[in-house]
């Protein structure tokens, strides 16, 4: 696994065990951070989307998950 997909991994899961403790402004950079280095990952979409819509940032959250939805499957497979 190459360094970068590596330090991608590592930081969605910090956000999310973070995040499954509630600590939403926490999480929150673990995921920008990962976005930065796969911004066509949907795991990553959704976790910042749901950790933004957490912190009552509505329309940032609504932006990524708009696109997310408007991946096609290939992209959805790829990410």
């Amino acid at each position: 696994m190459k360094q970068n997909a590596l330090m991608h991994v590592k930081l969605v899961k910090r956000g999310a065990r973070l995040h499954e403790r509630f600590r939403y402004r926490d999480a929150l950079p673990f995921f920008e951070e990962a976005f930065e280095l796969s911004p066509n990952c949907p795991a990553t979409i959704y976790n910042l989307a749901n950790t933004l819509h957490m912190l009552d940032r509505e329309k940032e959250a609504q932006n990524l998950l708009s696109k997310l939805i408007h991946m096609s499957k290939a992209d959805l497979a790829a990410g």
